[in-house]
């Protein structure tokens, strides 16, 4: 089981991760689930005892199988849903509150709404049978459906961004007791759904809008035709390669398909390229191999580029390529007045230490003493806060949550 933890947190080792706040933390309860269930019975969950429907600030909740929640679900802590794995059910995330984190590289399929005044991450698919109500920040790189055309995307004084798709007919954009809204880089998608009556376009003019970055298909769009129908993509290791796979239903004047690579979700790199099929209404499968991948979290998306130049990404997947061993980590205490002590087995002095505040800031070093196995942290220039500490290296892959109270 410490294999699998360790690797949760190597997965999750990135700086776009980092925001998140995630770690794993002296002061609170990490919890994972051991097979598909519901939420709240204990035999889903490693050592038999199901976390609160109430997450709270202390704990890390990370769902790694199909988990069904029986009543609503708020978060003020961390609560995590692994690829290939699915948060379900006929109820609403009542709350995800502010300093609570939610992410998501697997399935979110809910049969009400979810409110956002904390932070949500996806990076996965989102299937909301009601309302998804901003006032905090969402990072979307994944999709987004309001799967009921009644139902509305309601940006209310908060943030959407990070590059994704939402589905919806209904969006809502206004002001929070002063603060005003800010959607950027996302592609708003309003004909897919067939809305019945129609898209509506509510906006009070309080926030910002970026036309560089944000796409919005209107309901004359292509008529409502998408460039392909992307049945599936997936990337998977393959010995000391990673192999990417990817089939379409059809394909409507698709030129060419271009694989990027990424380690921070930032840089993107071009390293593979296929022609498209211009238009087909059959099953077609396509396969790339990257052979000299970077020994890291990988991160990979498929660009499709049409005839006339215009592109459409895919949803971002992942690979942890790497064959270390976890390593003993430990860092006290936590919380802290100002001064923290990290340990590991492994030797800290060839290992990175970085230090994130919560807008991902990358802070400057703090370290006051350090040994082959022992680093001091010395944050009295720190504000009391949460703060992100991921250290890399040679047998070591660890992310941790910091807490500093005076």
């Amino acid at each position: 089981m410490s294999l699998l933890i360790n690797t949760i947190f190597r997965r999750l080792g990135t700086l776009s991760l980092l925001l998140m706040g995630l770690g794993h933390v002296a002061f609170g309860t990490n919890f994972y689930t051991t097979q598909n269930g519901n939420f709240g019975t204990g035999s889903t969950w490693v050592g038999g005892t199901s976390p609160t429907h109430t997450i709270s600030g202390a704990d890390s909740v990370f769902v790694l199988h199909d988990v069904t929640i029986t009543v609503d679900l708020s978060i003020s802590g961390v609560l995590v849903i692994q690829s290939g794995a699915e948060l379900n059910g006929n109820f609403e995330i009542k709350d995800v509150e502010v300093g609570g984190v939610l992410i998501n590289y697997g399935t979110i399929d809910l049969g009400q709404k979810i409110d956002v005044d904390g932070s949500l991450y996806n990076y996965g698919t989102m299937l909301i049978d009601g309302d998804i109500h901003i006032d905090g920040y969402v990072c979307n790189a994944g999709t987004m459906t309001v799967t009921d055309n009644t139902n509305k995307v309601d940006l209310h004084g908060g943030t959407l961004e990070c590059g994704g798709i939402v589905y919806a007919c209904e969006f809502k954009f206004h002001e929070k007791n002063g603060n005003n809204y800010v959607l950027q880089d996302q592609n708003i998608d309003t004909c897919a759904l067939g809305c019945s009556n129609g898209t509506v376009w509510d906006d009070n003019g309080n926030g910002t809008i970026d036309s560089n970055t944000v796409s919005v298909c209107g309901d004359t769009f292509n008529g409502g035709v998408l460039p392909i129908e992307l049945i599936r993509f997936q990337a998977q290791r393959v010995s000391e390669s990673i192999e990417l796979q990817w089939a379409t239903a059809s394909e409507t004047d698709n030129d060419l398909f271009v694989i990027e690579r990424s380690t921070d979700l930032k840089q993107w790199k071009s390293i593979a390229q296929l022609p498209g099929a211009g238009s087909s209404s059959e099953r077609l499968d396509y396969k790339v191999t990257d052979y000299n991948p970077p020994t890291a979290l990988i991160y990979y998306r498929l660009v499709q580029i049409d005839y006339d130049g215009a592109t459409t990404y895919s949803e971002v997947r992942s690979v942890l390529n790497v064959d270390q061993l976890p390593a003993k980590f430990s860092l006290f205490p936590n919380p802290s007045s100002g001064v923290i002590t990290v340990r590991s087995e492994v030797d800290l002095k060839e290992a990175t230490i970085a230090l994130y505040d919560l807008s991902g800031r990358r802070l400057n070093s703090f370290i006051s003493t350090s040994t082959e196995h022992q680093v001091v942290l010395d944050l009295n220039a720190c504000k009391d806060g949460i703060y992100l500490l991921k250290i890399e290296g040679p047998g070591v892959a660890e992310l941790a949550r910091i807490v500093l109270q005076r």
